[in-house]
């Protein structure tokens, strides 16, 4: 902080010629660093005793035991000591761990003063005279003016455009969209999508209207507008204490108030009315027209807060912005406010707050940099209009394009966001994802049925979809999901059954069946067509449904009901979910109630809950850090474990062990226990505390009930018919893989099936493409057998090479195939442990596996090829790209470069199921698809 901050500090905390109480000088000295929050600093300020800073103290050590101590030690040696409130607020925003924790201001600089590295006295200061001051100039020359001068006027501004964002005039706080979602003007500012509101409701013309004049038609398309019959409309922004400057935009897009007075309105700003029935249509000067109304505000509470005011029609705004105002928060006049500027380890925390200084041989992450000093101009790194910039290129533009001279970057970090660059722009092909339509799984059907009407079905009323389990892939798969003449035949017989169980027995239901009142009808249709069709129905779709319902000429509430609730059920709005989005730019952005659906039925295969869809209409989930946090909540509801075991089961094909081929020897019953204890396995790994998304492949407890236990080679006399977590050698069963449900279903109906597992290895855990077989391959003849080949004395391994692999027409594709296979063979086909067959034929499950790529592992037994194969990067990559398209039905290619900065960013997380799910959410295309 610079002696001029320090000088504008004093004056500002001054209401005299002298000043009697502890100042922010005096207690900057008592500080180990010297350096001190301005929240702390005035909190100091307004204390009056060493009794009331103690408790400040103790009160901010206690905050610190209930929320820190467990991750940062004891707070006399805390790894966090001199953590300041802006370091903790950056804390709070962008670190997963912390970010279910609530703190308040207050709580926050008592944290500060707490972990402050040394005893806080408070000396007596002499008097300070103001007139006395030293002048400093500040870098633009003049001195800064104090921060007690009086409030201008308000006075509206006549430009209708965005702004000039000239970096020597304010420093920004809040630039937003309202109504709408992220936006890019013509002088490349971003508009963030709308946030920081309450009440009022979103409006979005789309390209129906033209904005007069304007480049940025989409920016001023949007609104939010509040009906005068519900709460106030308000925006309500956490800023320091200081002076703002408040930008308001208008336009009049609503035809019924397009005259003088057809829409009248007050704006409060910090409870103070600065508008009495503002007219947008009178001032902007007719319809289309953009209105700027812009106030000088003075934030004393720590929060800024706008309100709305119905008067005539309803309080209507599309787009604001919050600025210091002039040189008020940019004492030193570089354009940014001082608690945001000069940050030159790039680690969010200014300068004058950072008690880690800039080390030059410290090593700094590119992409981060990136992040946060370029993507909201040029993209993401992924798709940046800058690929491939050299640091010398980075340092001119720094030195030479105005909207960049307030970046306070250093050549080290300029070198480091090139390397960035340069890796980014590696990557062979760019394209987001298609729009698509998905239909909903067999599962998935059930249970969001089950979700709106209760647990009030039994498994034989739902249509049988008759979906095969594929061998290879993902069985949501949109391309295995369709509705064929047999299925459609099928819904239509179940619904039948399904609408008289719900009249019967779903209480709000049969209550307007026996209510003589026909409008309960058309509820019942828009509120549960909301909840089947995961969205709010339109009125054209109201509009269409009542003409029908008139057209049927239905004598009784009954029938009227039989009749909408088949309406919705047959309805493809409820088969099949949608994530085609609406243009927006270049691309299609998926709508909010699209993005609840994928978040539900990725994380829980279940329909949105209330949560979800309140957070829709509210436009908020387009917002990533509102999905992150809803995934950490949807993560610690049981139907996550439901969920997320959903594509280990499918991924593994576990549920192909109800039907593969193995009688006599599975029963009905032991079917269901091997399927059971293999997801209790799976809930077990994905629920535990940071698991890594491959520990459902690692460990050696298993859960076993009486008709698991021999497969397992356990006696069964040992067991009941509840299962029960049992532990097993080391050197007998590895993870998930190792899991004689997984084993019987990736063999043949009476061997091992080295060949099955082979393929399916290469296959589908390690994303290797092994094309089509050869058609017609000849059967070798015996007489070209070796003659000293005895089949019954070889073995699986030996015969397989003899009679087929080491053929001229086989050789290429088996030399991976069959080692792949061979460290499965310590398992026979029903997965039981073994170390001969044919009674005493040694197994050889030993091998080397090396593919076309990187992966090249040697083995000696099952479980050393399984620990191996699961350490690969070749297998970490391929299971969190099966995942990607479990999620979205489709993935990023292999080398593109949402695939490779996806995998990057797990690999330095260690692989976490957490990086896995908001690295999904980070990719492009989890919120955009191609247009």
């Amino acid at each position: 902080m610079n002696r001029l901050i320090l000088v504008l500090l004093m004056l500002l905390g001054s209401v005299s010629c002298t000043y009697s109480s502890f100042r922010p000088k005096q207690f900057l000295e008592t500080s180990e660093s010297g350096i001190l929050s301005d929240e702390a600093v005035e909190t100091v300020n307004s204390i009056q005793s060493e009794e009331e800073l103690e408790l400040f103290i103790a009160s901010g050590k206690n905050t610190y035991s209930n929320m820190c101590l467990n991750c940062h030690g004891p707070i006399e040696s805390s790894a966090k000591k001199s953590a300041t409130v802006i370091r903790i607020k950056y804390a709070l925003a962008n670190i997963p761990q912390m970010a279910n924790l609530r703190l308040n201001e207050q709580q926050m600089v008592e944290l500060e003063l707490a972990l402050s590295p040394e005893p806080i006295n408070m000396p007596t200061p002499p008097p300070v005279v103001v007139g006395e001051m030293p002048e400093e100039e500040n870098e633009g020359g003049s001195p800064g003016p104090p921060r007690n001068n009086p409030d201008p006027a308000p006075t509206p501004s006549p430009s209708p455009e965005p702004p000039d964002s000239s970096p020597q005039e304010r420093a920004l706080f809040a630039r937003i969209n309202v109504g709408g979602d992220q936006f890019i003007d013509d002088q490349g500012q971003t508009w963030a999508a709308d946030s920081n509101f309450s009440n009022g409701r979103p409006w979005d013309y789309g390209e129906d209207v033209t904005i007069v004049g304007s480049p940025n038609q989409y920016l001023f398309r949007t609104k939010r507008f509040n009906p005068a019959n519900e709460d106030r409309l308000s925006y309500d922004f956490n800023l320091t204490q200081g002076r703002y400057e408040v930008s308001l935009y208008f336009v009049e897009l609503y035809q019924p108030v397009f005259r003088n007075g057809g829409r009248l309105f007050d704006i409060e700003i910090e409870s103070q009315q600065v508008v009495t029935d503002l007219d947008v249509y009178r001032e902007a000067g007719g319809a289309y027209r953009v209105l700027k109304r812009s106030f000088e505000v003075d934030v004393t509470d720590g929060q800024l807060n706008i309100e709305f005011i119905p008067g005539v029609d309803n309080p209507i705004v599309n787009a604001l912005e919050i600025r210091s105002s002039v040189n008020a928060l940019d004492t030193d006049n570089d354009g940014i406010a001082n608690d945001m500027d000069n940050d030159d380890d790039g680690d969010g925390v200014p300068d004058t707050e950072d008690h880690f200084p800039l080390d030059k041989d410290r090593q700094y992450d590119g992409a981060q940099l990136y992040a946060m000093n370029c993507a909201g101009c040029h993209s993401s790194l992924d798709y940046s209009s800058k690929a491939n910039r050299s640091a010398s290129q980075i340092d001119t533009a720094l030195a030479t394009i105005p909207s960049m001279q307030g970046l306070s970057l250093n050549g080290i970090q300029t070198q480091a966001i090139a390397q960035a660059l340069s890796a980014s722009a590696e990557c062979e092909d760019r394209p987001l994802l298609e729009p698509q339509i998905r239909r909903l799984t067999q599962a998935q059907s059930e249970r969001t049925l089950t979700a709106v009407f209760g647990n009030i079905f039994s498994s034989s009323d739902f249509a049988d979809l008759g979906d095969s389990y594929i061998k290879i892939g993902l069985n949501n798969d949109p391309n295995q999901l369709d509705i064929n003449s047999i299925r459609l035949n099928r819904i239509y017989e179940a619904t039948e059954g399904l609408v008289a169980k719900i009249i019967s027995d779903f209480q709000p239901v049969r209550n307007c069946r026996n209510n003589g009142n026909a409008n309960c009808v058309n509820n019942i249709y828009r509120d549960y067509g909301y909840a089947l069709w995961r969205r709010p129905l339109t009125s054209q779709e109201m509009s269409q449904y009542s003409n029908r319902l008139g057209q049927a000429n239905l004598r009784n509430n009954e029938d009227r009901l039989k009749f909408a609730l088949s309406a919705l059920l047959v309805s493809p709005n409820f088969w099949f979910r949608t994530e085609v989005g609406t243009v927006s730019g270049n691309r299609r952005r998926l709508t909010h109630y699209e993005v609840a659906s994928l978040l539900s039925y990725t994380l829980w295969n279940s329909p949105p809950d209330n949560q979800l869809y309140t957070l829709a209409s509210q436009s908020r989930l387009h917002d990533k850090q509102v999905i992150k946090q809803q995934i950490s909540r949807m993560k610690a509801d049981s139907k996550f474990a439901v969920g997320m075991g959903e594509f280990y089961v499918d991924f593994l094909k576990l549920e192909n062990v109800i039907t593969v081929d193995k009688a006599p020897r599975f029963t009905t019953s032991t079917r269901s226990a091997l399927l059971s204890s293999a997801r209790r396995s799976i809930v077990d790994a994905v629920t535990a505390a940071d698991a890594s998304y491959m520990e459902v492949f690692e460990g050696q407890q298993f859960y076993v009930n009486n008709q698991t236990a021999s497969l397992f080679g356990l006696s069964n006399g040992s067991f009941g018919s509840q299962s029960r977590l049992t532990s097993f050698p080391a050197n007998r069963r590895e993870g998930i893989l190792s899991h004689p449900a997984f084993l019987a279903v990736h063999s043949s109906a009476s061997r091992s099936g080295i060949i099955h597992r082979g393929v399916f290895t290469l296959q589908q855990l390690l994303c290797e493409n092994l094309g089509e077989p050869p058609d017609d391959l000849p059967e070798v003849e015996e007489s070209d057998l070796p003659a000293d080949f005895n089949e019954a004395t070889a073995t699986e391994r030996e015969i397989l090479h003899v009679k087929h692999s080491s053929q001229p027409a086989c050789v290429s594709c088996h030399s991976k195939i069959d080692p792949a296979g061979y460290g499965f063979e310590n398992f026979d086909l029903l997965g039981q442990f073994r170390l001969t067959e044919k009674q005493n034929v040694r197994i050889d499950s030993s091998g080397t596996l090396a593919t076309g790529s990187s992966l090249n592992i040697q083995f000696q037994n099952s479980t050393d090829y399984i620990r191996k194969l699961v350490a690969t990067d070749s297998m970490k990559t391929c299971v969190s790209s099966k995942f990607v398209k479990f999620a979205l039905g489709q993935q990023p290619t292999n080398n593109s470069c949402e695939a490779r900065n996806f995998q990057r960013n797990l690999n330095s997380r260690n692989n976490e199921i957490d990086a896995l799910l908001e690295g999904l959410v980070d990719l492009p295309s989890f919120l955009d698809r191609q247009r």
